[in-house]
């Protein structure tokens, strides 16, 4: 175990992530009942493309318009921060419309 005091806590990802879901959810208004429509296979291939190091434009694999395309390259944490809460927005989609977090519904 590290004694090294400035190194963040272990949950600090955690926290940021949840905290930039909420934000999604309150701000953005991507509720659950938003992100049920439409978006199979989205909210990953959108994750992906934040966690894909930044390169100029718009990501091919954006699944979006383009106006919705966001990077912040000059603050990595913030990309995989958003990367993380769009990961889980797609585990609180599976699981809300039924699914095991496999991503088998309930009736296969």
């Amino acid at each position: 175990m590290s004694t090294d005091r400035t190194a963040p806590p272990p949950s600090f990802g955690a926290t940021l992530i949840a905290a930039e879901r909420r934000r999604q959810i309150d701000v953005e208004g991507y509720t659950l009942g938003h992100d049920q429509y439409g978006h199979s296979g989205g909210l990953v291939a959108a994750a992906v493309c934040y966690l894909t190091p930044p390169a100029a434009g718009v990501p091919r694999r954006w699944p979006w318009p383009t106006r919705y395309w966001k990077p912040t390259p000059e603050d990595r944490i913030r990309e995989l921060v958003k990367a993380g809460a769009l990961i889980a927005a797609e585990i609180d989609r599976r699981s809300g419309a039924g699914s095991d977090l496999t991503g088998r519904s309930g009736d296969e």
